[in-house]
């Protein structure tokens, strides 16, 4: 069997400081949540920790160099994690904002059957920089990075930001309708 070569030190630097904000953004939310319980969210799939380290280098580093340190909202979001937000969103009577088979927040971990959570290699994040437009954050991405898919919400909201090994580059402005469900509307250049 052949060796593993270590990993060098930006890759042990991203994987115990930089990904750690995959994990960790959500504690304040998950403990309010669910009254002091700390759920287990942490991914069990190299693969997964692979593209949060591309995720960090590709887009979350260039992102804060231009306009400063990053808000993450919504990261890493494993079984438990998904089951606590659908469960807070019904306590709520709203709808929960996710969608695990397609929105790429569970990398390329695996369900309770064995097979990928989200067919879509890569991982998510949803993110803001305090005092900065999200629109023009998300202009910015546009133009200058190679991301795999944006939801736009508005521009006092985070968005969300995708990595994928072949990104496409898609961005969807998620428009509400008055039954409250969210709908993707392809955005334009520019808006």
């Amino acid at each position: 069997m052949p060796k593993r070569n270590p990993p060098s030190d930006r890759t042990q630097a991203t994987s115990r400081l930089d990904a750690d904000r995959f994990f960790t953004c959500c504690d304040t939310w998950q403990i309010e949540a669910l009254a002091g319980r700390l759920l287990r969210n942490r991914p069990e799939q190299p693969e997964t920790l692979h593209a949060i380290e591309q995720f960090v280098d590709v887009l979350l580093e260039p992102i804060e160099q231009e306009f400063g340190r990053a808000l993450l909202t919504y990261g890493f979001s494993g079984q438990e994690m998904v089951r606590a937000v659908r469960s807070r969103a019904a306590r709520e009577g709203r709808r929960p904002n996710v969608h695990p088979p397609g929105d790429q927040h569970a990398g390329h971990e695996l369900g309770p059957r064995g097979g990928r959570i989200c067919k879509r290699d890569g991982i998510a994040a949803d993110l803001m920089i305090p005092g900065v437009s999200t629109g023009v954050v998300v202009e910015w991405v546009r133009t200058n990075l190679p991301f795999d898919r944006i939801y736009f919400y508005g521009d006092a909201r985070p968005f969300h930001l995708s990595w994928g090994p072949k990104p496409i580059g898609q961005a969807l402005r998620m428009v509400e309708l008055a039954t409250g469900r969210l709908v993707p509307r392809v955005m334009a250049r520019g808006k």
